[in-house]
């Protein structure tokens, strides 16, 4: 949802997303680090209980 609540899930989730990628020790373990992260998880929630189901505004 692109509101000050959807924006804040946004940026909590890159924020998780970026200090997992730079906790990796090498390039091959970042894949796993966002596997296990749960970076996106705020962002589905948010999706299912506002934005599942509602129309894109124009």
């Amino acid at each position: 949802m692109c509101d000050d609540i959807g924006t804040a899930n946004v940026y909590a989730g890159v924020s998780k997303a970026v200090c997992s990628v730079m906790m990796a020790d090498s390039l091959c373990e970042v894949e796993g680090c966002l596997d296990n992260s749960d970076w996106d998880e705020e962002i589905n929630a948010d999706y299912q209980k506002r934005g599942s189901g509602r129309k894109a505004r124009r």
